[in-house]
């Protein structure tokens, strides 16, 4: 129910008194542009609109005006708290050129920029500029026809003559445009109904010729594809246009919007600027005006509530009616009725995702700790992720505007299955109560908020950090269901979102092997590395295992500031190998994307993140515990044998590995034509060994006593294991790796 007086009528066959329960109203923040079309000539009458705000700033508020060469500059507005409510006049002057164009027209559009949140860069509809043209034209002065000489007759035996052919008349070039068809009665409706139209070009342009389109209301309808261009080939051809209308809770009747056509954009003269005509749609209604709830009471108190759904939301009165057979004198009035506390709910709905993560706990994180106190409302998502939490506003709407603010909680998923790769969630999921998707980048936007961002801000940074189109809304997006359609940017939110979450769990994890810190701290401390990048500015990386390695540097600083006892030197010295597994598994994402048709990114995506966060992430945890040795665990996890675990092939199978004995000198297994040339496996056992690699890339682990390892050439990984163990890397490029015990290296 909106923030509006509602009027409650009681009727039982005798005449009743309407009585008001009032409640403040709260304007939204808008800007309110008075005309969304006018018009100018050149060199005659100007055009003109106004603007104002819909409630009062916080802070001053700048509309930044923008014009093309059509129309001539226009100096930004201010709105300061106390001139918000007072109409400025937007004068629209044409420029008066020389060139004969007839009527045409143009855009301007509008951009807010103020330290009010709730007006920083809000969106505001464009105005549509017819242009009348004063010049005309000059008619050419024909050429004359030069009279044709007769030409004699050729005689022949039979005095036949060939006919004069008919010339085939030159096609007349039509002139520029853009067709639209049609440009009205298109019809949406909220239960995702949709309708089309198409655009193609009047006349074959000289250039590319690119069109966007956008919907002036997303809460009602929106278009696919967002953007058509046509060249000299196919400019004759229909290009179609899906609107698809949006649900929503709120009884508000059928809704009128427009698909705004951005001017063309081309280096054809003809074609660039040119303006098409807008769309109106409208969205039919699915929601009843008016809804009937039974309740049984006795006595003086009963109570009625309308299950999440919004009577209005207009600055109307919401009519309550109630109505039935009551007990007693046939016909009373009630003429004093109490509205008791602010007992009403808000439902946040919406999907958690990493794949679909079934049955998740999602609750309202009031004093944002991280943890579901037993006084915070919780819901659990079904097999499709999706939840329906009721959030009571008269506990939570501490400052009884009728919304849950950032400051008074967000929401908070944990647990739960991935559906995608059978893997459970490892780590909370966060995001605004607003949001429609609770996903690891929503988790990204809410840590920033809670640094002190606006929500506008760390959306973002976000994706500007991470490469996601700037039009792409990460609080709505699903982009598992989005990607197979194509939608602009899904894709790209899709392989993001997959990243963060591997860096998020496979940094969590190697981390979680040498602490004993809780899980959750240390991944709050991971998400606040990825959000210290991303804060810098720049592009973040996650595919470059330089990128990456700084990443996790950071989270062991973050948790030895909780974990006195973490062993960050140990952790330091598997680092890079760890980061070198993790960036290969985001390189893995990467190539799915550039592979595979958009139907089949998601799976192919979740065949990646199976391996990324299930055997991966355990090796990485016992690689920081000890009981891995770290070059094995690269070995596994990256190159072919990392592929053919994500396409569930036999992994390749590493040569046998000899037992050595104590202080026996290990000269291979095998016989190359080059003694010492082959690669080797060598493993010692828990005496003391030496073990001597030959002139390949060798794989030399020691076990248990002090032992002296030697890779000798080629590239070689060493492990010490226990013990006071000599290393020695030799030629080539080496990993040598220590254990436990003080050991030397050369």
């Amino acid at each position: 129910m909106s923030d509006d007086s509602v009027s409650v009528l009681l009727n039982n066959n005798g005449d009743v008194a309407d009585s008001d329960i009032g409640n403040e109203h709260n304007d939204t923040p808008c800007v309110s542009v008075s005309l969304t079309q006018t018009t100018a000539i050149e060199g005659g009458a100007n055009g003109s609109y106004e603007l104002k705000l819909t409630s009062q700033p916080t802070a001053a508020v700048t509309i930044n005006i923008t014009t093309n060469n059509q129309i001539q500059s226009i100096a930004p507005l201010t709105f300061t708290p106390n001139n918000w409510n007072v109409a400025q006049t937007v004068t629209v002057k044409a420029v008066n050129d020389t060139v004969a164009e007839g009527t045409h027209s143009t855009n301007i559009t509008h951009k807010v920029s103020s330290n009010d949140s709730n007006y920083n860069e809000i969106s505001v509809p464009r105005v549509k500029v017819t242009i009348d043209d004063n010049d005309t034209t000059p008619t050419p002065t024909p050429t004359p026809t030069p009279k044709p000489k007769p030409t004699p007759a050729i005689e022949d035996e039979d005095n036949d003559t060939t006919p004069t052919p008919t010339p085939t008349p030159t096609p007349i070039s039509e002139n520029p445009g853009i067709i639209i068809n049609p440009t009205s009665g298109l019809v949406t409706t909220e239960t995702g109904g949709t309708d089309k139209f198409t655009i193609k070009l009047q006349s074959q342009p000289t250039a590319n010729v690119q069109i966007d389109l956008r919907s002036s209301n997303d809460a009602e309808g929106i278009i696919s594809p967002k953007t058509v261009t046509f060249n000299s080939t196919n400019w004759n051809q229909p290009q179609t246009i899906t609107v698809t209308g949006i649900d929503d809770r709120i009884s508000d009747g059928n809704k009128n919007y427009t698909i705004f056509t951005y001017s063309a954009i081309s280096t054809d003269r003809d074609y660039s600027g040119l303006n098409a005509a807008d769309i109106t749609v409208t969205n039919r209604d699915n929601e009843p005006s008016t809804t009937t709830n039974s309740n049984s009471g006795s006595g003086a108190n009963s109570s009625v509530k309308t299950d999440g759904k919004m009577l209005s939301e207009e600055e109307k009165k919401a009519i309550v009616a109630i109505m039935g057979s009551f007990f007693g004198l046939n016909n009373f009035l009630f003429n004093n009725l109490t509205k008791i506390g602010n007992n009403f709910t808000l439902g946040a709905v919406g999907t958690a995702i990493d794949g679909y993560i079934s049955g998740a706990t999602v609750f309202l994180d009031a004093n944002k700790n991280g943890i579901k106190d037993t006084n915070e409302p919780s819901t659990t998502t079904d097999s499709n992720g999706k939840y329906n939490l009721e959030i009571p506003l008269e506990s939570f709407d501490k400052n009884k505007n009728g919304q849950i603010e950032p400051e008074e909680g967000n929401l908070v998923a944990f647990g739960g299955t991935d559906t995608a790769t059978g893997l459970p969630l490892k780590n909370t999921l966060s995001a605004p109560v607003d949001a429609a998707v609770v996903t690891p980048l929503t988790s990204l936007v809410t840590d920033l908020m809670a640094g002190g961002m606006s929500q506008s801000e760390a959306e973002s940074k976000v994706k500007s950090a991470l490469s996601i189109p700037g039009e792409v809304d990460l609080l709505d997006l699903d982009p598992i269901a989005s990607t197979p359609k194509n939608e602009p940017g899904a894709a790209e939110t899709l392989v993001a979102m997959t990243k963060v979450q591997n860096i998020i769990i496979q940094t969590s994890s190697l981390i979680d092997g040498a602490s004993t810190a809780d899980n959750t701290a240390i991944t709050k401390a991971v998400v606040e590395a990825i959000n210290n990048k991303i804060k810098s500015g720049g592009s973040l990386y996650l595919s470059d295992s330089a990128q990456v390695e700084s990443i996790i540097q950071q989270s062991v600083a973050k948790v030895k500031e909780i974990d006195s006892n973490l062993n960050t030197q140990k952790l330091s010295e598997i680092t890079p190998q760890a980061a070198q597994v993790m960036a290969e598994a985001n390189q893995k994402t990467d190539r799915v994307k550039s592979n595979f048709l958009p139907e089949f990114i998601p799976s192919e995506i979740a065949k990646v993140q199976k391996v990324a966060l299930g055997e991966s992430s355990i090796d990485l945890e016992e690689a920081a515990a000890g009981t891995k040795p770290i070059a094995v665990v690269v070995w596994e996890n990256t190159g072919e044998y990392l592929t053919a675990k994500i396409q569930g092939n036999p992994v390749p199978s590493q040569p046998a590995v000899p037992v050595v004995t104590g202080d026996i000198i290990e000269v291979g297994n095998t016989a190359p034509e080059n003694p010492g040339d082959e690669d080797k496996n060598l493993a010692g056992t828990d005496d003391r060994d030496t073990l001597i690699g030959g002139s390949g890339n060798d794989f030399i682990s020691a076990r248990k006593a002090s032992d002296s390892l030697d890779g000798g050439a080629g590239n070689d990984s060493i492990y010490g294991g226990r013990e006071l163990d000599t290393l020695t890397g030799g030629d080539g490029d080496d990993i040598l790796f220590g254990g436990r015990g003080a050991d030397s290296f050369g």
